[in-house]
């Protein structure tokens, strides 16, 4: 998973971009899950600092998934983080 995973992390925010734009491209109806992506063109913010700030997180909660792979603690300790208390 781990080697898999390693171009991802070269570059981790350029590919959340990219994969986040593809899929809200490809299920717009998920965007307005987004309050502040919700009601603009996709196009139009694709390039916001919001969008990449959103893009980021969730592609920051893969990769700590990813960096815990075997190790269950700190596993779950990424999936209590997300979740809240």
């Amino acid at each position: 998973v781990r080697d898999a995973w390693a171009p991802i992390h070269g570059d981790l925010q350029g590919t959340a971009n990219t994969v986040f734009y593809n899929y809200l491209k490809k299920y717009p109806s998920n965007q307005d899950k987004f309050e502040t992506l919700k009601g603009h063109p996709l196009d139009e913010v694709k390039d916001t600092a919001n969008f990449k700030l959103i893009a980021g997180r969730i592609f920051t909660i893969f990769d700590n998934c990813v960096k815990n792979v075997g190790n269950d603690k700190g596993f779950q300790k990424v999936i209590a983080d997300m979740t809240g208390p």
